[in-house]
Protein backbone atom coordinates (compact mmCIF):
# COMPACT_ATOMS: atom_id res chain seq x y z
CA UNK A 1 0.00 0.00 0.00
CA UNK A 2 0.93 3.75 -0.96
CA UNK A 3 2.36 5.45 2.06
CA UNK A 4 -0.42 7.83 2.82
CA UNK A 5 -0.20 11.77 3.76
CA UNK A 6 -1.85 13.22 6.75
CA UNK A 7 -1.98 17.03 7.00
CA UNK A 8 -1.51 18.18 10.66
CA UNK A 9 -2.69 21.94 11.45
CA UNK A 10 -1.75 23.44 14.87
CA UNK A 11 -0.97 27.14 16.18
CA UNK A 12 2.21 26.36 16.33
CA UNK A 13 4.74 23.96 17.65
CA UNK A 14 5.57 25.01 20.81
CA UNK A 15 5.80 23.66 24.77
CA UNK A 16 2.36 22.65 25.51
CA UNK A 17 0.08 18.98 25.98
CA UNK A 18 -1.88 19.13 22.99
CA UNK A 19 1.82 20.43 20.94
CA UNK A 20 3.77 17.52 22.54
CA UNK A 21 0.78 14.77 21.51
CA UNK A 22 1.30 15.91 18.22
CA UNK A 23 5.07 15.59 18.62
CA UNK A 24 4.42 12.00 19.92
CA UNK A 25 2.19 10.89 16.99
CA UNK A 26 4.69 12.18 14.84
CA UNK A 27 7.37 10.22 16.24
CA UNK A 28 5.58 7.34 16.70
CA UNK A 29 4.12 7.00 13.36
CA UNK A 30 6.45 8.87 11.15
CA UNK A 31 7.14 5.19 9.51
CA UNK A 32 3.87 4.79 8.38
CA UNK A 33 2.60 8.17 7.20
CA UNK A 34 4.36 10.93 5.28
CA UNK A 35 3.31 13.92 7.82
CA UNK A 36 3.13 17.21 6.91
CA UNK A 37 2.38 20.14 9.50
CA UNK A 38 1.35 23.76 8.82
CA UNK A 39 1.59 26.41 11.80
CA UNK A 40 -0.09 29.25 12.14
CA UNK A 41 2.32 31.00 14.78
CA UNK A 42 5.99 31.24 15.50
CA UNK A 43 7.38 27.43 16.25
CA UNK A 44 9.56 27.36 18.82
CA UNK A 45 13.04 26.00 17.44
CA UNK A 46 13.95 23.91 20.68
CA UNK A 47 10.71 22.54 21.53
CA UNK A 48 11.13 20.87 17.12
CA UNK A 49 14.94 20.03 17.80
CA UNK A 50 13.87 17.75 20.67
CA UNK A 51 10.97 16.61 19.68
CA UNK A 52 10.27 16.05 15.99
CA UNK A 53 12.19 14.22 13.12
CA UNK A 54 12.45 16.94 10.38
CA UNK A 55 13.60 14.28 8.09
CA UNK A 56 10.51 12.83 8.05
CA UNK A 57 7.96 15.50 9.02
CA UNK A 58 7.72 18.54 6.52
CA UNK A 59 6.52 21.59 8.27
CA UNK A 60 5.27 24.51 7.00
CA UNK A 61 4.99 27.83 9.25
CA UNK A 62 3.30 30.42 8.07
CA UNK A 63 4.46 33.03 11.05
CA UNK A 64 1.00 35.10 10.70
CA UNK A 65 0.90 36.89 13.96
CA UNK A 66 -2.39 36.46 16.19
CA UNK A 67 -4.90 39.12 13.99
CA UNK A 68 -7.52 38.45 12.41
CA UNK A 69 -7.09 41.11 9.79
CA UNK A 70 -4.30 37.71 8.72
CA UNK A 71 -7.28 35.16 8.43
CA UNK A 72 -7.83 35.83 4.68
CA UNK A 73 -4.11 35.58 3.60
CA UNK A 74 -3.45 32.49 6.02
CA UNK A 75 -6.50 30.93 4.72
CA UNK A 76 -5.80 31.02 0.94
CA UNK A 77 -1.92 30.36 1.59
CA UNK A 78 -3.13 26.98 3.72
CA UNK A 79 -4.99 26.34 0.96
CA UNK A 80 -2.57 26.35 -2.02
CA UNK A 81 -0.36 24.14 0.59
CA UNK A 82 -2.93 21.83 0.84
CA UNK A 83 -3.66 21.71 -2.94
CA UNK A 84 -0.05 20.69 -3.56
CA UNK A 85 0.13 18.51 -0.55
CA UNK A 86 -2.68 16.57 -1.60
CA UNK A 87 -3.12 14.76 1.50
CA UNK A 88 -5.42 12.10 2.08
CA UNK A 89 -6.55 13.45 5.59
CA UNK A 90 -5.84 16.60 7.31
CA UNK A 91 -5.96 16.54 11.05
CA UNK A 92 -6.56 20.25 13.08
CA UNK A 93 -5.44 20.36 16.65
CA UNK A 94 -6.86 22.97 18.65
CA UNK A 95 -9.91 25.81 18.00
CA UNK A 96 -8.59 27.99 15.41
CA UNK A 97 -6.81 24.69 13.46
CA UNK A 98 -9.90 23.26 13.86
CA UNK A 99 -12.35 25.68 12.24
CA UNK A 100 -9.68 26.60 9.20
CA UNK A 101 -9.46 22.23 8.72
CA UNK A 102 -13.11 22.15 8.49
CA UNK A 103 -12.97 25.35 5.77
CA UNK A 104 -10.58 23.57 3.85
CA UNK A 105 -12.50 20.48 4.04
CA UNK A 106 -15.39 22.70 2.20
CA UNK A 107 -12.97 23.84 -0.77
CA UNK A 108 -11.19 20.57 -1.02
CA UNK A 109 -13.57 17.83 -0.07
CA UNK A 110 -10.30 15.84 1.85
CA UNK A 111 -11.72 14.09 4.65
CA UNK A 112 -11.48 16.02 7.92
CA UNK A 113 -10.37 15.04 11.56
CA UNK A 114 -10.76 17.03 14.65
CA UNK A 115 -8.50 16.92 18.20
CA UNK A 116 -10.69 18.72 20.84
CA UNK A 117 -10.66 19.42 24.70
CA UNK A 118 -13.32 20.09 26.75
CA UNK A 119 -14.98 23.11 25.31
CA UNK A 120 -16.43 24.11 28.80
CA UNK A 121 -14.44 27.56 29.04
CA UNK A 122 -14.83 28.31 25.41
CA UNK A 123 -16.45 31.27 24.25
CA UNK A 124 -20.34 30.89 22.99
CA UNK A 125 -19.02 32.58 19.95
CA UNK A 126 -16.79 29.89 19.36
CA UNK A 127 -19.06 27.10 20.23
CA UNK A 128 -21.30 28.78 17.80
CA UNK A 129 -18.76 28.20 15.03
CA UNK A 130 -17.83 24.78 16.11
CA UNK A 131 -21.34 24.13 15.81
CA UNK A 132 -22.06 25.92 12.33
CA UNK A 133 -19.52 24.41 10.84
CA UNK A 134 -19.19 20.45 12.38
CA UNK A 135 -20.85 19.14 8.97
CA UNK A 136 -17.20 19.66 7.66
CA UNK A 137 -15.65 17.46 10.12
CA UNK A 138 -15.58 13.98 9.40
CA UNK A 139 -14.76 12.62 12.78
CA UNK A 140 -13.72 14.17 16.15
CA UNK A 141 -11.08 12.93 19.05
CA UNK A 142 -11.07 13.39 22.23
CA UNK A 143 -8.67 12.61 24.95
CA UNK A 144 -11.08 12.65 27.87
CA UNK A 145 -14.86 11.65 28.65
CA UNK A 146 -15.46 14.80 30.60
CA UNK A 147 -14.96 16.61 26.79
CA UNK A 148 -16.23 14.11 24.76
CA UNK A 149 -19.62 14.24 27.13
CA UNK A 150 -19.76 17.79 27.11
CA UNK A 151 -19.70 18.33 23.50
CA UNK A 152 -22.74 15.77 22.49
CA UNK A 153 -24.43 17.22 25.33
CA UNK A 154 -24.40 20.53 23.65
CA UNK A 155 -25.43 19.33 20.30
CA UNK A 156 -22.50 20.36 18.68
CA UNK A 157 -22.12 16.73 17.19
CA UNK A 158 -23.66 13.91 17.10
CA UNK A 159 -22.75 10.93 19.33
CA UNK A 160 -21.58 8.50 16.70
CA UNK A 161 -18.84 11.65 15.21
CA UNK A 162 -16.79 11.46 18.65
CA UNK A 163 -13.74 8.96 19.40
CA UNK A 164 -12.20 8.72 22.74
CA UNK A 165 -8.19 8.22 21.84
CA UNK A 166 -6.62 8.85 25.08
CA UNK A 167 -3.07 11.05 25.75
CA UNK A 168 -0.34 8.25 25.47
CA UNK A 169 3.33 8.89 27.28
CA UNK A 170 5.05 8.52 23.58
CA UNK A 171 8.48 7.48 22.97
CA UNK A 172 10.41 6.19 25.82
CA UNK A 173 13.27 8.96 26.56
CA UNK A 174 16.64 8.73 28.03
CA UNK A 175 16.14 9.87 31.60
CA UNK A 176 19.74 11.20 32.66
CA UNK A 177 19.84 12.94 36.16
CA UNK A 178 20.92 16.19 35.17
CA UNK A 179 23.33 16.90 38.54
CA UNK A 180 24.49 20.21 36.98
CA UNK A 181 21.01 21.67 36.28
CA UNK A 182 19.52 20.45 39.86
CA UNK A 183 22.75 22.18 42.14
CA UNK A 184 22.16 25.42 40.04
CA UNK A 185 18.34 25.00 40.55
CA UNK A 186 18.86 24.40 44.15
CA UNK A 187 21.23 27.16 44.60
CA UNK A 188 18.25 30.13 42.77
CA UNK A 189 16.05 28.89 45.44
CA UNK A 190 18.32 28.73 48.65
CA UNK A 191 17.26 25.27 49.32
CA UNK A 192 18.15 24.24 53.19
CA UNK A 193 18.27 20.65 54.50
CA UNK A 194 15.09 19.32 55.78
CA UNK A 195 13.08 21.91 52.69
CA UNK A 196 10.39 20.28 51.08
CA UNK A 197 9.87 21.11 47.13
CA UNK A 198 6.52 21.01 45.06
CA UNK A 199 6.58 21.63 41.32
CA UNK A 200 4.25 22.78 38.79
CA UNK A 201 5.00 23.18 34.80
CA UNK A 202 2.72 24.69 33.00
CA UNK A 203 1.78 27.32 30.36
CA UNK A 204 1.23 30.91 32.57
CA UNK A 205 -2.37 31.18 30.72
CA UNK A 206 -5.96 31.83 32.84
CA UNK A 207 -6.32 27.68 32.12
CA UNK A 208 -3.93 26.94 35.07
CA UNK A 209 -4.78 29.03 37.81
CA UNK A 210 -1.23 30.22 39.13
CA UNK A 211 -3.12 32.43 41.37
CA UNK A 212 -5.36 29.54 42.91
CA UNK A 213 -1.69 27.42 43.24
CA UNK A 214 -0.45 30.70 45.13
CA UNK A 215 -2.98 30.88 47.32
CA UNK A 216 -3.23 27.58 48.65
CA UNK A 217 0.81 27.55 48.75
CA UNK A 218 0.46 30.06 51.00
CA UNK A 219 -1.83 28.65 53.30
CA UNK A 220 0.00 25.87 53.44
CA UNK A 221 2.95 27.68 54.27
CA UNK A 222 1.11 28.90 57.76
CA UNK A 223 1.88 25.71 59.36
CA UNK A 224 4.19 24.02 56.72
CA UNK A 225 7.03 27.07 56.42
CA UNK A 226 9.49 24.27 54.93
CA UNK A 227 8.00 24.22 52.19
CA UNK A 228 8.87 25.54 48.67
CA UNK A 229 7.18 25.80 44.97
CA UNK A 230 9.00 25.88 41.76
CA UNK A 231 7.08 27.17 38.91
CA UNK A 232 8.43 26.36 35.52
CA UNK A 233 6.85 27.14 31.81
CA UNK A 234 6.33 30.47 29.92
CA UNK A 235 3.09 32.11 28.69
CA UNK A 236 1.48 35.38 28.84
CA UNK A 237 0.42 35.91 32.26
CA UNK A 238 4.79 35.51 33.39
CA UNK A 239 4.85 38.57 34.84
CA UNK A 240 1.08 39.03 36.03
CA UNK A 241 2.14 35.94 38.18
CA UNK A 242 5.33 37.48 39.51
CA UNK A 243 3.82 40.57 40.32
CA UNK A 244 1.04 38.16 42.55
CA UNK A 245 3.77 36.26 44.27
CA UNK A 246 5.90 39.57 45.23
CA UNK A 247 2.63 41.41 46.81
CA UNK A 248 2.17 38.43 48.97
CA UNK A 249 5.66 38.65 49.89
CA UNK A 250 6.06 35.32 48.93
CA UNK A 251 9.21 36.01 47.05
CA UNK A 252 11.25 33.60 49.36
CA UNK A 253 8.63 30.51 49.07
CA UNK A 254 7.62 30.56 45.94
CA UNK A 255 9.79 31.02 42.46
CA UNK A 256 9.42 31.23 39.05
CA UNK A 257 12.17 29.43 37.13
CA UNK A 258 11.40 30.18 33.83
CA UNK A 259 11.03 27.51 30.88
CA UNK A 260 13.03 24.43 31.74
CA UNK A 261 12.80 20.90 29.35
CA UNK A 262 14.67 18.66 31.59
CA UNK A 263 11.60 17.39 33.33
CA UNK A 264 12.89 13.80 34.73
CA UNK A 265 15.72 15.71 36.52
CA UNK A 266 12.51 18.65 37.48
CA UNK A 267 10.78 15.01 38.99
CA UNK A 268 13.83 13.82 40.14
CA UNK A 269 14.18 16.37 42.34
CA UNK A 270 10.93 17.57 43.95
CA UNK A 271 8.90 15.81 47.15
CA UNK A 272 5.89 16.49 45.00
CA UNK A 273 3.77 17.30 41.91
CA UNK A 274 0.73 19.92 42.47
CA UNK A 275 -1.59 20.89 39.59
CA UNK A 276 -4.56 23.30 40.53
CA UNK A 277 -5.96 23.77 37.00
CA UNK A 278 -9.31 25.33 36.22
CA UNK A 279 -9.85 22.80 32.85
CA UNK A 280 -7.74 20.54 30.85
CA UNK A 281 -7.54 17.79 28.64
CA UNK A 282 -5.13 14.66 29.89
CA UNK A 283 -1.82 17.04 30.59
CA UNK A 284 0.96 14.88 29.38
CA UNK A 285 2.92 16.40 32.48
CA UNK A 286 1.10 14.66 35.33
CA UNK A 287 1.56 11.59 33.23
CA UNK A 288 5.07 12.66 33.11
CA UNK A 289 5.58 12.97 37.27
CA UNK A 290 3.75 9.63 37.13
CA UNK A 291 5.60 7.90 35.20
CA UNK A 292 8.97 8.74 36.72
CA UNK A 293 7.67 8.66 40.41
CA UNK A 294 6.42 12.10 41.54
CA UNK A 295 3.39 11.96 43.64
CA UNK A 296 0.56 14.28 42.37
CA UNK A 297 -1.87 16.55 43.78
CA UNK A 298 -4.40 17.77 41.12
CA UNK A 299 -7.84 19.60 40.30
CA UNK A 300 -10.44 17.11 39.43
CA UNK A 301 -10.75 18.64 35.79
CA UNK A 302 -10.49 17.08 32.44
CA UNK A 303 -9.08 13.75 32.33
CA UNK A 304 -7.38 13.96 35.34
CA UNK A 305 -9.36 11.73 37.13
CA UNK A 306 -8.70 8.87 34.71
CA UNK A 307 -5.20 8.86 35.85
CA UNK A 308 -5.38 9.98 39.42
CA UNK A 309 -7.86 7.89 41.61
CA UNK A 310 -8.23 9.80 44.71
CA UNK A 311 -6.26 8.73 47.94
CA UNK A 312 -4.76 5.43 45.49
CA UNK A 313 -2.73 7.15 42.94
CA UNK A 314 -2.73 10.64 44.25
CA UNK A 315 -4.70 13.10 45.63
CA UNK A 316 -7.90 15.04 43.81
CA UNK A 317 -9.71 18.67 44.89
CA UNK A 318 -12.34 20.74 43.28
CA UNK A 319 -11.37 23.66 41.06
CA UNK A 320 -10.99 27.26 41.80
CA UNK A 321 -10.92 26.37 45.70
CA UNK A 322 -7.49 27.29 47.28
CA UNK A 323 -8.53 25.93 50.62
CA UNK A 324 -9.43 22.35 49.10
CA UNK A 325 -6.02 22.42 47.47
CA UNK A 326 -4.41 23.28 50.33
CA UNK A 327 -6.40 20.59 51.92
CA UNK A 328 -5.43 17.78 49.18
CA UNK A 329 -1.60 19.24 49.60
CA UNK A 330 -1.85 18.30 53.31
CA UNK A 331 -3.01 15.09 53.11
CA UNK A 332 0.23 14.30 50.66
CA UNK A 333 2.26 15.40 53.65
CA UNK A 334 0.39 13.68 56.09
CA UNK A 335 0.97 10.78 53.64
CA UNK A 336 4.46 10.35 54.69
CA UNK A 337 7.07 8.10 53.29
CA UNK A 338 5.15 4.59 53.22
CA UNK A 339 2.10 6.27 52.09
CA UNK A 340 4.27 8.19 49.32
CA UNK A 341 5.56 5.17 47.86
CA UNK A 342 2.41 3.38 47.99
CA UNK A 343 0.89 6.19 45.53
CA UNK A 344 3.99 6.41 43.53
CA UNK A 345 4.29 2.69 42.91
CA UNK A 346 0.35 2.46 42.06
CA UNK A 347 0.37 5.68 39.86
CA UNK A 348 3.46 4.46 37.83
CA UNK A 349 2.29 1.01 37.09
CA UNK A 350 -1.16 2.63 35.94
CA UNK A 351 0.60 4.94 33.79
CA UNK A 352 2.76 2.71 32.10
CA UNK A 353 0.22 -0.12 31.65
CA UNK A 354 -2.57 2.01 30.67
CA UNK A 355 -0.88 4.58 28.14
CA UNK A 356 2.06 3.20 27.07
CA UNK A 357 3.75 4.16 23.63
CA UNK A 358 2.10 1.14 22.01
CA UNK A 359 -1.25 1.91 23.00
CA UNK A 360 -0.87 5.49 22.07
CA UNK A 361 0.49 4.49 18.28
CA UNK A 362 -2.15 1.46 17.60
CA UNK A 363 -5.08 3.67 18.81
CA UNK A 364 -3.73 6.37 16.47
CA UNK A 365 -2.77 4.27 13.60
CA UNK A 366 -6.20 2.25 13.74
CA UNK A 367 -8.35 5.75 13.27
CA UNK A 368 -6.43 7.61 10.70
CA UNK A 369 -6.45 4.66 8.33
CA UNK A 370 -10.34 3.98 9.57
CA UNK A 371 -10.88 7.46 8.33
CA UNK A 372 -8.84 7.55 5.43
CA UNK A 373 -10.84 4.41 3.98
CA UNK A 374 -14.07 5.00 5.20
CA UNK A 375 -16.22 5.87 2.46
Amino acid sequence: MDEKKILIIINALETGGAENQVANILRLLGEQFEFHVITLLRNDPLFIRNNINTERVTIHSLNSGKSMLNFPRVFFKMLSLTKKIKPDLIHGVLFQSNILSRLLKMFTGIKTVNSVYDISEEPSFNIFLLRWTNRYADRIFFDNTVGKNNYVEKRIMRPEQVAYIPNGLGSPEKNIFDETLANELLHRVNFKEGENLWLNVSRFAIQKDHKTLITAFELLLREFPENKLLLIGDGYLVEDIKSFIETKGLGEKIFYLGRINDIYTLCRLCGQYVCASAWEGMPIIIMQAMMYRLPVVSTNVGAIPDLIENNITGYLCPRRDPAALCAAMKQMLAAGGPGKESIKEKAFKKVTEEFSPEKLRENWYNNYIAEINRR
